[in-house]
């Protein structure tokens, strides 16, 4: 498996025989230029393909949206039913992460995490010195390395919030400042989480993220008036949502994707304010990735038809769709029917809805608790409407295997190379040139210096991404480390001729398409 360095560089898609290689799509040669951004989709119409693998095991692997996750074919894990429909998630905390029951119950039921609060701005966010927003992921460090250590992937919540984010953000000496200055502290906060991300989490895989999160008054009807944002840049102006969704393009990982999500989504008023903000971000390029539906539900509201009409009105945007904190209070007695028809909706629409997330992993670890609101399961054990839910995959057939080629004499289906792609190319694309991590134009002991001070304070010292490119000379395509310091003082000594000292062997072993052997087409 090539690793996650060698997958962000490059906009990878991998699995154990997989590789999905990304390419342009509805971005300007600018803004790629400027980003490294492109788009994967499964075909030239943007539609989300699926690629199913069994490769002699039972593990199986899905890319739904560019969202690579693994499930278990037979398996009795939550996320095994649902794995060939979407990828299944769960909301958990620092607490219950250091849980030994709790994680064997993740590792068994979900593929993707997201953190409660571990991420939003007020836990991450550490100080501003004038322009610079001072960042540490400490508080979702146990949760990050759970994560990267066991291969599930993560949902990143939130950048801009009108809520939990400290009031020095917009502030200077107590007063205001201005957008000016707002602006370049928004695109610190922002380049700097993804850059802590990649240096003290190499191996993880950050899937999505919700670069702006319930943007909009409670029922719909416009953007929230009491936020320190609507101060900073005037009531309805969506400028700072604009640029932080220009911002996360430019520094995320190029298989992350990014989501605009709120609450009462469903609500027909707070509907319309989500897909015309999403419209108008879609208007400046190609910036946001898909709609995020928290799906906090009621047993008697919504309905599921009014939940659908809802995921119907954000797909025919061209967007993806996540369920990002399912749960649904029980105040009537019958969230038992209404679970199954909701997942019901989720896996009929399957072909735009990516990944469903449930609020938390079991009812006494949800933040609605107190409110009645309750989940599939109880004390980490299955209700009995779990097993409606995971009955609906006998009714509902998943979406059929793309790209592939069948036999009239057997069963099995497959799909063959067409050759290696130039990865060597595409890392010397990427570079002004190689060495020069402070991008003055030469190449000197400034540079490895620079390394070493990225790597022991990466807070303090940051790279810049056209640094990281240029910086990469050993093993090129393998990321960052102390080693690309030495191989440039050893060009300085002469001892190497030329930069980079090596490519990484993952970067000459890939190739364009899959080769994979799939039992009667599914896994």
């Amino acid at each position: 498996m090539i690793g996650n360095t060698i997958k962000k560089a490059f906009g990878l898609t991998v699995s154990a025989l997989t590789i999905s290689l990304c390419v342009p799509f509805s971005v300007s040669a600018d803004d790629q230029e400027k980003t490294g951004y492109v788009k994967s989709s499964g075909n030239a119409s943007g539609e989300n393909d699926t690629t199913y693998e069994d490769t002699g095991s039972t593990k199986c692997v899905a890319v739904r949206h560019n969202i690579n996750y693994e499930y278990e074919k037979g398996g009795d894990g939550f996320k095994d039913h649902m794995g060939p429909y979407f990828c299944l998630g769960t909301a958990v905390n620092d607490y219950e992460i250091g849980n030994s029951q709790a994680q064997e119950f993740i590792k068994k039921n979900y593929n993707s995490i997201t953190c409660r609060n571990e991420m939003t701005p007020n836990s991450i966010i550490k100080g501003v010195n004038g322009d610079e927003v001072n960042i540490s992921l400490s508080p979702a460090s146990n949760i990050l390395k759970f994560a990267e250590q066991n291969g599930i992937g993560v949902r990143g919540n939130t950048f801009v919030w009108y809520s939990q984010t400290p009031d020095y953000l917009f502030k200077d000496n107590g007063e205001l400042i201005s957008k000016e200055r707002m602006n370049k502290r928004l695109e610190s906060m922002i380049k700097n989480t993804f850059s802590q991300l990649r240096t003290n989490f190499p191996n993880l895989q950050v899937h999505s993220y919700d670069v702006c999160n319930e943007l909009f008054e409670t029922d719909g009807g416009g953007m929230r008036n009491l936020s320190k944002w609507t101060e900073v840049y005037g009531e309805n102006n969506p400028e700072f949502v604009l640029n932080a969704f220009k911002y996360a393009r430019q520094y995320a990982p190029n298989n992350c994707k990014l989501y605009l999500s709120d609450y009462n989504e469903y609500i027909s008023e707070k509907t319309d304010d989500i897909i015309n903000m999403a419209k108008t971000i879609m208007k400046e390029g190609d910036y946001i990735d898909g709609i995020g539906m928290e799906a906090h539900l009621a047993s008697d509201y919504p309905s599921a038809s009014k939940f659908e009409t809802a995921v119907k009105q954000f797909e025919s945007l061209g967007l993806d769709v996540q369920i990002t904190e399912l749960d649904i209070t029980n105040s009537t007695g019958t969230n038992d029917q209404l679970y199954p028809q909701i997942f019901e909706v989720a896996m009929k629409h399957n072909k735009h809805i990516s990944c469903v997330t449930l609020s938390g992993t079991t009812d006494e670890c949800i933040w609605r608790y107190d409110q009645g609101s309750r989940l599939p399961f109880s004390n980490y054990q299955p209700k009995q409407f779990y097993n409606d839910i995971i009955a609906l995959a006998d009714k509902i057939d998943p979406p059929a295997p793309a790209a592939t080629t069948t036999s009239a004499t057997d069963t099995t289906v497959t799909t063959t190379t067409t050759g290696p792609v130039d990865l060597k190319g595409i890392l010397d694309s990427k570079v002004s040139k190689w060495g020069d991590t402070n991008c003055d134009g030469g190449i000197d002991m400034g540079d490895s210096v620079m390394i070493m001070q990225s790597l022991s304070n990466p807070n303090k010292y940051k790279l810049s991404e056209q640094g990281m490119s240029n910086a990469d000379v050993y093993e090129a395509g393998g990321g960052i480390t102390t080693n690309d310091a030495a191989a440039i003082q050893k060009y300085l000594l002469g001892l190497i001729k030329t930069l980079p000292e090596s490519y990484s062997s993952n970067v000459t072993a890939a190739t364009t398409t899959t080769t994979a052997a799939v039992n009667n087409g599914v896994c």
